[in-house]
């Protein structure tokens, strides 16, 4: 399996829980996996694009940063829509991880709506730029 590959399915993993809390109640936990498969497909389409390399360590701020920087502005391989979703991801996922209120349900369900968005289209990009 490929690094790729393995990314893309951590992001549908995260994505499953995020769906399952969410329908559950669990709105700190659909925001946090949610953002998760937001991350793990960004990573997975920088390797692909060979913005970075396959076994390349990167925080947070880098993916979101080299995400809109090469894959939104300069290659337009995704459209500006994406360009703050990381970092919209990330706020609301840092309410469920370090606040003391939760998340609320709008906002859960707005977070796993956009994730969902998200992998998605970096999904049928990468599958359409394979074949």
């Amino acid at each position: 399996m490929t690094d790729i590959q393995a990314r893309i399915e951590k992001a549908q993993e995260n994505l499953a829980v995020a769906t399952w809390a969410n329908e559950n109640g669990y709105t700190n936990a659909c925001a946090n996996r949610a953002y998760y498969a937001a991350f793990q497909i960004a990573i997975a389409a920088l390797v692909y694009f060979r913005v970075i390399g396959a076994n390349q360590s990167i925080s947070h701020e880098a993916a979101q940063a080299n995400f809109s920087a090469h894959l939104i502005r300069k290659r337009k391989v995704f459209s500006g829509q994406f360009k703050s979703y990381l970092m919209d991801l990330q706020k609301i996922r840092d309410i469920a991880d370090y606040k003391v209120h939760s998340v609320s349900k709008k906002d859960a369900a707005k977070q796993l709506k956009q994730a969902k968005l998200f992998v998605d289209t970096v999904c049928k990009e990468i599958s359409h730029a394979q074949s």
